[in-house]
């Protein structure tokens, strides 16, 4: 035997096959599809936030804010509306994109005028709630763990597991 020949694994090192005793492979449940799970959460989601009218009249109220996410806080207890998976995560990572300048710590307002700031959020959230595809939410969180943080509480869509869900109105997190 010279050195370059190959030499025998012992069993117990050997690489299983993981099946489910059919000789078919264990996947994470609907055939390995874990957005198979998701979609139907993310189509409930998204048929609800479109269903939502974007404020026409804004309220006269000024909206104090040092960060986006508070800004977005603040208009979600103002005008009493969720705001919309992919808004939220903008928001935060609007907030992620000033660590490090030179104004990270000047409060938003000193930045941008607070109306002007309200609107952009208002104008980003009508594509999202009109544009998105239930698809790609639930491709996206799929890929992010913590998707449920950036998720507002919205009333039953009839998507939950138990009967009385469908009559429930109180609020719950898909």
């Amino acid at each position: 035997m010279t050195r370059f020949s190959k030499v025998q694994t012992p069993e117990r090192h050997k690489k299983r096959k993981c099946t489910d005793g059919r000789g078919r492979k264990r996947g994470r449940g609907y055939g390995g599809n874990p957005g198979a799970v998701l979609r139907p959460y993310a189509n409930a989601y998204q048929q609800y936030m479109k269903q939502l009218p974007i404020p026409s009249k804004r309220c006269e109220t000024h909206i104090p804010n040092i960060t986006w996410r508070e800004l977005g806080n603040s208009m979600k207890q103002l005008y009493g509306q969720p705001l919309h998976y992919l808004t939220n995560l903008m928001l935060q990572q609007w907030d992620d994109s000033r660590i490090g300048s030179e104004n990270e710590h000047k409060p938003m307002y000193s930045i941008i005028e607070p109306s002007v700031a309200e609107s952009t959020i208002w104008v980003v959230e009508e594509f999202h709630r009109r544009s998105t595809s239930a698809q790609h939410v639930a491709t996206l969180w799929i890929n992010d763990p913590k998707y449920s943080a950036f998720i507002d509480p919205i009333p039953h869509t009839g998507g939950c597991s138990d009967a009385k869900s469908a009559e429930n109105t109180d609020s719950c997190i898909i």
